[in-house]
């Protein structure tokens, strides 16, 4: 257990010495541990009911964030009316309904932020940009076919909800949390 120690010490000081602070805090939530995993506190319910089973707790998650993602509105059509048309001239109207480039979906790539969770597909950023121009090229491929068959890939639409939370409140009530959503790197490029 002391070479543990003495390893993860090594580690954090080494993270340091060269500017490394994903490392750096990585090994540091290593050392301070959690104590319980985020996944089983209990949550309360709307009647504030305190929800200790798995499945009951996950049903509570999806409710709260369907209710807070998914709000009915009515947009009243007088003031829609009196939003004015953007006027797009029609060199660049070509543009946006033309299938992206070869050269765009480069620079997307190149563009994508690296060290950040992935979403469904478990793919970071990073594995698109080591392959180079061959997944470039394919992808490239996808994206076309998408745009002219007018069928969105079906994991490109859908997100893993992570609850984050405002380090505030009672850590059983849903509304201290905020949401983040984990997209696809791939549809994120597409966009």
């Amino acid at each position: 257990q002391h070479e543990y120690w003495e390893e993860l010490s090594i580690g954090l000081e080494n993270a340091a010495k060269v500017h490394d602070p994903t490392t750096a805090f990585q090994i540091i939530r290593r050392l301070r541990g959690n104590g319980q995993s985020r996944n089983h506190i209990p949550v309360q319910d709307k009647n504030d009911l305190t929800l200790t089973n798995s499945k009951d707790q996950l049903n509570r998650w999806k409710e709260y964030f369907d209710e807070m993602l998914n709000v009915d509105t009515t947009i009243n059509k007088q003031v829609l009316q009196q939003i004015p048309n953007p006027t797009v001239d029609d060199e660049e109207l070509s543009r946006q309904n033309a299938v992206s480039t070869l050269e765009e979906v480069v620079k997307a790539i190149e563009q994508i932020k690296n060290k950040k969770t992935p979403g469904k597909d478990d793919t970071p950023a990073e594995h698109l940009k080591v392959g180079g121009h061959y997944i470039a090229e394919w992808l490239h491929e996808i994206i076309h076919d998408v745009w002219e068959q007018e069928v969105m890939v079906k994991e490109w639409t859908e997100a893993i909800i992570i609850r984050l939370y405002k380090n505030k409140g009672d850590k059983r009530i849903c509304g201290n949390y905020q949401g983040i959503s984990l997209l696809d790197v791939a549809g994120k490029i597409f966009t």
